[in-house]
Parts: structure tokens; sequence; C-alpha cells
């Protein structure tokens, strides 16, 4: 991509078209949409997807060798990415993969992507037999785009469609699928162990990982199970007790304990069904010790530990954490959001450390959120024209004495809900705050 000018004419195009050839032809002109899955739906509800990511045109024998050589399939597998050799002019390529070998599918029910590859883009019509370098297909699905399809299968009104008011229950419903899967068959095993400690063995702190110094600890995991017992699943600003499974799902992505395997056959439903067994309760245990860490409370609300809370301009905190609802990929919400102890920004601003294995810091009492949905859009096609609903997370501007700065921001800290987009030129007007008009004199040399 680093010769690659194609992008602004390639939005510009996508933006202009008014119809789904239209569309699609701004994908044969340009390849300007670097790493995205793009989908699209037209007035007729034809929808459409592509994953148009510039991916290198190899030859049929470098795929294959990316396929079986043992070298580079494990290459692969250990560092999520493919490593094409320099010492073979097998591997040379000229320029990325045409528009008509990429992943496409178009259908009239519903087309999806929840940050996985292209392959279940919908279940009933699976995408295979493209370059493996657009992502690997007949592989476990991340607990997030299982959410996904069941939120499209159980989400829907009662004449089996979306309209607006669905869609925005369906996204700030805060559900997650690892919850769903397992809280009951955790709670049971909770209710067998009762109060008898459950020993788990941790690092010693101090000791370097090279050594391998460890310690067995005794966790009462009763107080962290009456939090479960109480919370109600979701992970909406007032929910009790959704952090302490949040630590839990933590842990058990490091080692997760189901009955049943992942079958490629039927993906949507497997893995599934928790195992009762010891390393389950440890998963647990840990996370109480990670809590523990933390000091926060094993009853407080999501809102009380999950914040935004903006940088002053020397980087310092300003002492105001947001409320924030929402869940995160590892317990398979739909709605995520996630810390980052990492931050790119030029721009000074704080980021609390979170304790190792874990978003959660000590120091910030909480999860300090920096990344997660933050355009949110809903368009319904309707007699009268586009009708929708949007809501910007990080709010408009940079600019630290805007209204705009936070506005958007504090709409969904205080009540996640989107806000109505004009689309006809007669709302337009209606609801303009300001206007301002550039001229430039193009007489002048």
């Amino acid at each position: 991509n680093q010769r690659n000018f194609d992008i602004v004419d390639h939005w510009l195009a996508m933006n202009l078209a008014h119809n789904m050839d239209q569309f699609k032809q701004s994908f044969r002109q340009y390849d300007g949409v670097l790493f995205n899955n793009t989908l699209a739906v037209d007035q007729q509800g034809n929808t459409f997807y592509i994953d148009d990511s510039t991916v290198p045109n190899l030859t049929p024998t470098a795929e294959q060798a990316l396929r079986s050589d043992p070298i580079l399939v494990q290459t692969r597998e250990s560092i999520g990415f493919s490593i094409l050799p320099g010492t073979s002019a097998v591997f040379d390529f000229d320029g990325p993969v045409p528009y008509e070998q990429a992943p496409k599918l178009e259908r009239t029910d519903f087309v999806q992507n929840s940050n996985d590859s292209y392959w279940l883009t919908n279940p009933a019509s699976p995408l295979t037999d493209y370059s493996i370098l657009y992502g690997a297909t007949h592989t476990e699905q991340t607990l997030r785009s299982r959410m996904a399809h069941s939120l499209l299968s159980d989400s829907a009104g009662q004449d089996g469609r979306f309209d607006l008011d669905d869609l925005e229950q369906m996204l700030f419903s805060e559900r997650a699928f690892l919850a769903e899967a397992v809280l009951d068959d955790l709670l049971e095993l909770c209710r067998i162990q009762g109060h008898e400690p459950v020993a788990v063995e941790i690092p010693i702190p101090g000791t370097s990982t090279a050594t391998a110094s460890t310690q067995t600890l005794a966790v009462n995991i009763a107080p962290a199970c009456h939090g479960l017992a109480s919370w109600d699943g979701r992970y909406g600003k007032n929910s009790r007790g959704a952090h302490v499974f949040r630590e839990f799902a933590q842990q058990f992505a490091t080692d997760p304990q189901w009955l049943a395997p992942f079958d490629p056959t039927d993906p949507i439903n497997t893995p599934n069904t928790l195992a009762s067994n010891d390393v389950v309760l440890q998963h647990l245990a840990r996370a109480v010790l990670v809590l523990q860490e933390t000091g926060v409370a094993l009853d407080a609300r999501l809102g009380e530990v999950q914040f935004v809370e903006y940088s002053n301009l020397d980087g310092t905190p300003s002492g105001e954490k947001l409320p924030w609802e929402g869940a995160n990929n590892v317990e398979g919400g739909f709605n995520v959001f996630r810390s980052i102890a990492d931050d790119s920004s030029l721009i000074p601003r704080h980021v609390y450390p979170p304790i190792p294995g874990s978003q959660i810091s000590a120091e910030g009492q909480g999860y300090q959120i920096s990344q997660g949905s933050s355009w949110i859009m809903f368009v319904s096609f309707t007699q009268q024209g586009p009708q929708a609903r949007g809501l910007m997370t990080y709010s408009q501007s940079i600019d630290p004495t805007s209204v705009h700065r936070d506005d958007q921001t504090r709409l969904y800290s205080h009540q996640p809900a989107l806000r109505p987009l004009h689309f006809t030129e007669k709302d337009i007007r209606a609801n303009t705050l300001s206007e301002t008009r550039l001229n430039l004199d193009v007489s002048q040399p």
C-alpha cells in the first residue's frame, strides 16, 4: 500500500453511488479499501459484502506452499499472518488480487461481519476457496461473531424483520455470548463448591517468568459466586457483578473448558457446554485474585468500574470518570469496548496501567475505555426516504473548549441512545446550527 493512492477516489466513488451496481463498480475501478470488510444494502433489500483488502495476487504454486509447507504453516499459526520467503521467485507477485477474485456475497436476507474472516458472512452461504491471505475458513469463530449470529436469529420483530427500534434495542441489549453459554453451569459449580476454598497456583510476586517460581493459594470463591448469582447477565451500566464474569472470561480465554469441541460443520453452535472440572473453578479463583488486587468491590455496578476519562492538556487525568456500558470481545459482547495500555496518540494522554493478564487497572480502579464502538449508525429505507439514527461515541471535536468535544460521549454515558440523522434538505435546514461558506478565488495565479 506504500504507493496506493486510490483511497480518496474509492471512498468518494462509494459515497456518490446511486445504486448497488455503481457501488460495486467502485471496487472494480479502485483498490482503496485497504483492510476493511465492506457491507452495503440498497432500498430493494439487496445486500452485498466484499473483503477488498489489498492482498498480494500470488500464483497457485505460492498459495499451495502457504497451505502445505510445514515451516510456512507453523509460522502463520504462531504469529497470525503469512510470511512470504524472499528467497524464491515463486512468491513474487504483480499487484493485488483483482475484484473478480475477492471474497464477495450477495443475498436478500443479511450479510454480517464481526471481525472474523469472510467465511461465515452468512452461514447459509459459506464462502471458501479464496486466497489464504484473506483469512482462515473452517475455524472456530470468536464469541463476538457467535453473538452477532444469535442476535440476527432471535432479536427481530414479530414479522421476522428489523426496524430501527429493533436494531437499537438489539445493540444496547448488552448481551454476552459466553455468559449465555456457561453462566448457569458455572453457578451450579459454585453451588457444589460452596465455601470450600479453591487451590490455585500463581507466580510468586517479584520473580521472573524464566524461574517459574509459584505459590499455591486457597481462594474462597463464594462471594464471587454470590455476585454472579445476582448479575443480570448483561453489560449495562447498572449491571452488578458484570466485571466478575469479565475477569472469569479473561481467564477462560487462556484455557477454554468446553465439553463439545468445535465442529466445522456446525460452527455457530460449537464449541459448547461448560466442563465441570477444577480448571473452571481455578479460572474463577484467579479472577477473584485479580479483583482483590484492584480493590474493586465484587458487587459493584459496571458503570462504577468501566469509564471514559478525558485527559487535561498536559496529559494528566481530568478526574471525571464517565460511566460506560458495553461488553468486551473476551466475553462475547456485540457492542464492544476495551482498555489498552499502549497509546499511539501524539496528544498527551493518561493511561492507567492494567494488571498483567487483565484489562482492569488497580490505579484506575476499573476499566479505562480507549477503543470500541465509535461511529454507530442504523438506516431504514422507507416510502418517505431513508430514516437513520447514529452516534459518534468519542464526539466530533478535539478542541477542549468546544461543546462538541464530549457532547455525544456524555449522551452515551448518561443513557445510550442514538440521535436522528437528517437526510432531506428540509430536515437539514430545520436542524442547521451554523453555516460557514468558504470561497476560493481561482483566478489569481
